[in-house]
């Protein structure tokens, strides 16, 4: 099978639920280009903001006074250089979201906890504030529906809330 990644024949790397294997490689430049992603969305929206901010403030009446005499820049070049930043912004965002994506649908097929573990079982937390089984409200963790040795991913669609007293006892009802 094909790394989701690159595309090439993959045999060597991180085994996923759906049978296909991720380069090593890949997952960590996939990973490194997610964070330069969300770096470069960052600095672009803070510099939207600020050439927001500065056409806000020479459109004020002591603006439109100082671009009268001069004392500031062409009020169309900034903006088209606003225009400029924005579609920058906008191209940051989709790789990002490309990114994101990738990876989120690389870690629902991990055979093992993804690295977003935490925030996964903070989702379901949200969902589930008692446990799904008994109502308990204590000693609650994020539970496979489907374990992942069974065929289940890491998406939240197959992740509870459960006290340590049931943790399997869905399964064994489910796949009995």
């Amino acid at each position: 099978m094909a790394c989701p990644v690159c595309q090439s024949p993959s045999t060597d790397g991180v085994p996923l639920s759906n049978g296909t294997v991720v380069h090593v490689h890949c997952l960590k430049g996939l990973t490194g280009s997610l964070s330069t992603s969300e770096r470069a969305v960052s600095v672009r929206r803070t510099r939207v903001a600020r050439m927001r901010a500065m056409l806000a403030r020479w459109n004020t009446t002591i603006g439109r006074i100082e671009r009268f005499l001069g004392r500031i820049a062409d009020l169309e070049d900034l903006e088209s250089r606003i225009a400029a930043a924005e579609t920058a912004l906008l191209a940051a965002e989709s790789a990002q979201n490309d990114a994101e994506s990738l990876l989120l649908e690389i870690y629902d097929h991990m055979l093992e906890y993804p690295p977003d573990w935490a925030a996964r079982s903070a989702a379901v937390r949200k969902r589930y504030v008692v446990c799904s089984e008994c109502g308990s409200d204590s000693m609650l963790q994020a539970h496979h529906v489907v374990p992942l040795s069974k065929g289940g991913t890491n998406r939240l669609a197959n992740l509870t809330w459960e006290c340590t007293r049931f943790d399997g006892h869905l399964v064994k009802s489910i796949l009995s």
